[in-house]
């Protein structure tokens, strides 16, 4: 029978090839924050990665309370933790309540996962994430990453489908939201009202799967693949047929949208309907040639942009020498003051 001093004598060497691994792993654990925290909740023992990463030494923080070093909207917030608050912190303790971020079932044991921020020496905070394990002595060990620069990415996200999403909602042309590989992912009333569909079909389909003609689809194609390798494509022309078989001329323009690696995040499509400009252009065009009135197109800079034929045929100058030139050089000098007061009105939107 094994007497009392010899089995004393085994659980101390066990105890302290324990802490010798404890102080082990505490060396070597240098990319993660690593301390134990005492039942009153004060820093007992802290890795070097903590002077590293938010600036205090080890001395400055050892009996220092836990949540000292939490963001004030953190530390107001529910107490979730198996110590004490800081007496100076008011939060509500209501022991290890429940909570969406704690896998911790109450039982020795059981790790809690936790996501705060906390202070950097600067004053500034850093995100980390929490694992937390309780022991039967009432001391905790705890190890925590910086997940700063994936908070600050999935915020950027948020922010940025905050604004799509309200630009969708505003945008009087056809918005269409895609993935890298050219999916739908969103869009807009103008879209579902301009083909006359329900729209709950389009989500996940590929954006020339919209009712194009056959003919435009390689053009489409290689628009998105463009977009794919981050360059932004040139404006694209297209016809959208509707439910009733008509068809509406879209002038496509792209944007795209980079995440935090500046690889392609959405590829964002904007259309603008141009049916009935279209439709006055081509009418112009059959028109200009059989007029026999001398008609032309004319913009607010002073020169000719279109002409018909019966110009040269009229003034005898030919069709490059009426456009080369300000078209008040062909306006009698007693006109000229009256011709630049009604072309100034009409650049003002005036009668």
């Amino acid at each position: 029978m094994l007497s009392a001093a010899p089995e004393s004598g085994i659980k101390t060497a066990i105890q302290a090839a324990i802490e010798r691994w404890e102080q082990k792993a505490f060396t070597h654990l240098e990319r993660c924050l690593c301390c134990t925290v005492g039942p009153d909740g004060d820093l007992k023992q802290v890795n070097s990665a903590w002077e590293k990463l938010l600036g205090w030494t080890q001395v400055e923080l050892r009996g220092r309370h836990w949540g000292e070093f939490l963001h004030p909207d953190d530390a107001a917030a529910e107490w979730e933790m198996p110590f004490p608050p800081p007496p100076r912190v008011g939060v509500r303790v209501d022991g290890l309540a429940s909570s969406p971020k704690m896998s911790h079932d109450g039982k020795e044991g059981g790790i809690l996962e936790r996501e705060t921020r906390f202070r950097h020496r600067d004053g500034s905070y850093r995100w980390l994430s929490w694992r937390i394990l309780p022991t039967q002595n009432q001391f905790c060990y705890a190890v925590a990453t910086d997940i700063t620069a994936a908070r600050e990415a999935q915020l950027t996200i948020e922010r940025e489908r905050n604004l799509i999403s309200t630009l969708l909602n505003v945008a009087s042309a056809l918005m269409v939201v895609l993935d890298r590989q050219g999916r739908i992912l969103k869009f807009n009333h103008n879209v579902v009202q301009t083909i006359g569909d329900t729209g709950a079909e389009l989500e996940g389909k590929y954006f020339w799967q919209l009712p194009m003609l056959p003919e435009e689809l390689p053009t489409v194609k290689t628009a998105i693949s463009q977009a794919w390798y981050g360059i932004v494509p040139p404006d694209l022309e297209t016809h959208l047929l509707t439910g009733e078989g008509e068809r509406r001329c879209i002038t496509w323009s792209y944007a795209i949208s980079f995440d935090s690696i500046h690889q392609v995040n959405y590829i964002i499509a904007s259309g603008i309907d141009i049916t009935e400009q279209e439709a006055a252009e081509e009418e112009e065009d059959h028109f200009f040639p059989f007029s026999l009135d001398l008609l032309c197109l004319a913009s607010f800079d002073g020169y000719f942009r279109q002409l018909n034929w019966m110009w040269p045929k009229t003034l005898g100058f030919t069709m490059e020498e009426l456009l080369a030139v300000p078209y008040l050089e062909f306006v009698h000098p007693d006109d000229k003051y009256a011709t630049q007061r009604e072309m100034e009105k009409l650049a003002k939107g005036e009668k």
